[in-house]
C-alpha cells in the first residue's frame, strides 16, 4: 500500500466540503451511489477523497472490487465527523447573524443645530434598541474633511463629489431670513430687503466674510449692507440670541425649519429667494456594516421631512 505523507500539524487543515464527501461515501459504501446522490461523477469523488486524505495525512477508505470501506482512521472519522460538520454549519450561521447585529463604535459628525435637534434623538433610540452598539457623535459647525477623517458618516451641506463615498440628499432648501415674535413685536416686520438696514441683524460666523446680504426677487438681485449687531461662531448660539429677541438672522432652511413650525421664529421676506443649500448624509462606499446600516436607514426615514419648512412635495 502506498504511503501517504503526513503533513506537519500546523498544515493539517480539513476542508468541510471534503469531509461531507467522505461521510456520504462511507455511509453508502460505494463511490457510484455517492456520485448519484451528490449529482457528480465517480472520478470527481475519487479525486476529492484523494485530496481529503492528503489534507488529513491518513487513509480513510479502503477500495477494492466490492466497493469502499472505512479504514480504522475512517471509522473514527465517520463517528465524529457529523458533529464536526454540524458545528461548522452552526458556526457559519452564527457568523452571518453576527454581521446583521449592530455592534462596535459608530462615529458620526453633524452640524450643531441639526445634530442636537434631530440626530441625537435618533442615536438615543438606536442605543436603546442595540445593546452592542456604541456611538461617538461629534456636533460642530466647522467644516469637516470627511475623506481624511475617522468618521463613518457625516451630515453636511452640499453633495460631495468624492468617489469613495455615498451621498444621500436629505433636503434642499433656501436661505431663510427670520426673527422671533418678540423682536418683530418690538421692531416691526421688514417688508423689503432694504428695510433691513434699519433693523438689528445677527450674522453666522461661517457667512460673516461680508456684511452684505443678498436677495433675489422676481429675477432681480438686491444686495443690502445689513446692520450687524452680533456675529456668532456656531448656529446654536446664533439661534439662542435670535430666540431671545436680539435680531434678524439668515440661515439655511434646514437649520430653522423646526423652530418656524413651532412658532418660535417667523420667516420674513418669503417672496425673496437666494441660493439653495443641500443637506446630505455622507458615508463610505461598499456594503455598510450593520452599525452603519441601521443609522443610515433611520436618518433617511426621519430627517428629510424635518429639515424643510413645508413638507416635501410628492413627485
Amino acid at each position: 500500500m502506498a504511503s501517504v505523507r503526513r503533513p506537519s500539524r500546523k498544515a493539517q487543515l480539513v476542508d468541510a466540503t471534503l469531509l461531507e464527501t467522505f461521510l456520504t461515501v462511507a455511509e453508502l459504501g460505494s463511490l457510484r451511489a455517492a456520485a448519484r446522490r451528490m449529482k457528480t461523477t465517480t472520478s470527481t469523488l475519487s479525486r476529492r477523497i484523494d485530496l481529503f486524505e492528503r489534507q488529513l495525512g491518513a487513509r480513510v477508505l479502503r477500495r477494492d472490487g466490492r466497493g469502499v470501506a472505512p479504514t480504522d482512521a475512517g471509522t473514527l472519522l465517520r463517528q465524529r465527523g457529523p458533529a464536526v460538520v454540524d458545528a461548522l454549519v452552526r458556526l457559519g450561521e452564527d457568523a452571518r447573524r453576527g454581521e446583521d447585529v449592530p455592534r462596535g463604535v459608530l462615529r458620526i459628525t453633524a452640524p450643531l443645530i441639526i445634530g442636537a435637534a434631530h440626530v441625537a434623538p435618533i442615536v438615543g433610540r438606536l442605543l436603546r434598541r442595540f445593546p452592542d452598539l456604541d456611538v461617538d457623535l461629534d456636533l460642530s459647525d466647522e467644516l469637516v474633511d470627511f475623506p481624511s477623517s475617522h468618521f463613518d458618516a457625516a451630515i453636511r451641506s452640499g453633495v460631495p463629489a468624492d468617489a469613495p463615498f455615498v451621498a444621500r440628499t436629505l433636503s434642499t432648501g433656501r436661505m431663510v431670513t427670520c426673527a422671533s415674535p418678540v423682536y418683530l413685536e418690538e421692531h416691526g416686520r421688514p417688508r423689503r430687503p432694504a428695510e433691513l438696514s434699519r433693523h438689528e441683524c445677527l450674522n453666522f460666523g461661517a457667512f460673516a466674510a461680508t456684511r452684505e446680504w443678498r436677495f433675489v426677487r422676481r429675477g432681480q438681485s438686491e444686495r443690502i449692507d445689513a446692520r450687524i449687531r452680533g456675529t456668532f461662531n456656531n448656529s446654536a448660539s446664533l439661534l439662542a440670541a435670535a430666540l431671545a429677541g436680539a435680531g434678524v438672522i439668515r440661515l439655511p432652511e434646514f437649520a430653522v425649519a423646526e423652530l418656524i413650525r413651532r412658532g418660535q421664529l417667523e420667516s420674513l421676506l418669503d417672496d425673496c429667494s437666494d441660493e439653495t443649500f443641500t443637506a446630505s448624509l455622507v458615508y463610505r462606499t461598499g456594503t455598510p456594516a450593520a452599525k452603519l446600516r441601521v443609522f443610515v436607514d433611520a436618518v433617511l426615514d426621519e430627517l428629510p421631512g424635518l429639515l424643510q419648512i413645508r413638507p416635501p412635495s410628492t413627485p
